[in-house]
């Protein structure tokens, strides 16, 4: 939720194929935009009907029906973006961002490399130390980090001191409760 707050009208969005960030279609609201997915779960999620979704094409793989390949990737590189909306596997303690699965690591890495105003992390703080088999960019790639409130602060310190904007959701939304309750 807290994701789309960063979305504005006429924003050509790239997001990957994380279940995670595929959640911000549902709260982008009000805003025409163009979100390029290779998530095909995309084509099924009620959205607003400003949001404009263009599906990569590709071959699909399952469980996460993620749409790969050079046919994926050639669609994707005709396209320009605002924003990458993405999620990971894992951060290593040395800040690699990582992915289980071979095939998405070319897309993901384009999508990071080519957005031209900000680059959105979205995960639980579960995701921080941990690895997956392979690479697709380093945190000093990422903006904002969105995560819930169990990430040490310790590793909020050191996220900003990079110049990471950290948004702890549950803090988003502990305040944003507190700030009905006082204004009604």
């Amino acid at each position: 939720h807290k994701c789309a707050d960063f979305i504005n009208n006429d924003d050509d969005i790239f997001i990957n194929s994380s279940s995670t960030a595929l959640k911000v279609l549902k709260f982008i609201k009000n805003k025409r935009v163009n979100i390029i997915t290779n998530n095909a779960k995309a084509s099924s999620i009620k959205i607003d009907p400003l949001v404009n979704v263009i599906l990569t094409g590709g071959r699909v793989s399952y469980p996460k029906n993620a749409m790969t390949g050079t046919f994926a990737l050639n669609n994707l590189k005709s396209v320009a973006s605002n924003l990458s909306i993405i999620g990971i596997s894992g951060i290593t303690e040395e800040g690699e961002l990582t992915t289980s699965i071979i095939d998405e690591v070319e897309i993901n890495q384009y999508m990071l490399n080519e957005s031209t105003e900000k680059n959105i992390l979205v995960c639980d703080s579960s995701k921080f130390n941990q690895s997956a088999n392979f690479k697709i960019g380093t945190i000093q790639s990422i903006d904002i980090i969105i995560t819930d409130n169990e990430i040490p602060r310790s590793k909020v310190e050191n996220l900003e001191k990079l110049g990471i904007k950290v948004i702890l959701v549950w803090d988003y939304i502990f305040l944003y409760s507190l700030s009905r309750a006082f204004n009604n």
